[in-house]
């Protein structure tokens, strides 16, 4: 897919050579604009789990950019976006136990098991968008396209547990008895946990953008479609720990994009086998800046007014 990217961004810049080269003698460029926009669909986190599945949800960004064209047709832009992410991840039915030693110092076997196990995961990144640019008659309503990558550095993470239930007990075996409603000890079910943090880390996204441009007196309008997907690193820190580990004083379960689970052998292998990515397909709207027609020099007139005597 890289590979493809960089022809079709090779050849877009080449086009826009030669256009500029035949229209330059022709009309002025308008070489500046700037823009603030919003959008919104679904953007969400791409994962997948032994144990676990994941839903997409819904989402949108804000942003505000500059763009300059080289030519008539053709130029590129940066910009400033806040992204923001959603996702459920989901448990059906997992248990594992484990060695442990309660506030006496006593061994038992601590056991935990999560059914219809409902995971919210929220997340806020800055998006840095470097886009090359197509357009059409800029006088007129014409099409556009937009292609680039994101730089996506995080501004917070969250989850929340939402759905199911942790239920967490202990096996004493000199006393060949399992104690499950214990609260004190950590034991007992907990339904819900609020909001936790997931620690994130900078990651990297491809980036299109297709649409109509409107032409207004003084400005333009553009709506379109807009795809990015997120490519390079994993955006989330693994923290090693189990999802669930005895915790007298804190019984919290830990995210499962960033914990562990316990296979039957007793190994240990992170819930989520492949990097969290950021997805998102959704529709945009913009405002485009400095790219309005001059006000008339001559007042209502496009020239000198004209008088002609009796």
């Amino acid at each position: 897919m890289k590979k493809h990217l960089f022809i079709l961004s090779v050849a877009i810049f080449a086009c826009g050579i030669l256009s500029g080269q035949s229209n330059s003698n022709t009309q002025p460029v308008v070489k500046h604009e700037y823009t603030v926009y919003a959008g919104g669909g679904l953007s969400t986190l791409r994962y997948q789990s032994a144990i676990a599945s994941c839903s997409g949800m819904a989402g949108g960004l804000l942003g505000a950019g500059y763009r300059f064209f080289f030519t008539k047709n053709f130029g590129f832009g940066a910009g400033l976006e806040l992204s923001f992410y959603n996702a459920k991840g989901l448990i059906g039915d997992y248990s594992y136990l484990e060695q442990a030693k309660d506030y006496e110092g006593a061994n038992f076997e601590f056991r935990t098991t999560l059914r219809d196990y409902v995971e919210r995961e929220s997340v806020t990144m800055c998006n840095i968008p470097v886009m090359l640019r197509y357009r059409g008659d800029p006088e007129r309503n014409t099409f556009y396209f937009a292609v680039g990558g994101k730089l996506s550095i995080p501004v917070s993470g969250k989850y929340r547990i939402v759905g199911g239930t942790s239920s967490n007990s202990g096996y004493y075996a000199e006393e060949n008895y399992e104690y499950t409603e214990q609260k004190f000890m950590g034991f007992g079910s907990f339904p819900e946990f609020g909001d936790q943090e997931i620690k994130l880390t900078t990651t990297l996204i491809l980036a299109a953008e297709a649409g109509v441009s409107w032409r207004l007196q003084y400005l333009l309008l553009y709506t379109g479609v807009y795809v990015d997907y997120g490519f390079k690193k994993n955006m989330v820190k693994r923290s090693g720990e189990l999802i669930a580990s005895y915790n007298r004083d804190n019984p919290a379960m830990g995210s499962m994009l960033t914990s562990q689970y316990r296979l039957p052998d007793g190994s240990r292998e992170s819930i989520v086998k492949e990097d969290v990515l950021p997805v998102a397909v959704g529709l945009k709207v913009g405002v485009t800046l400095g790219h309005g027609r001059k006000k008339e020099k001559y007042g209502n007139y496009d020239h000198a007014p004209v008088f002609r005597g009796k």
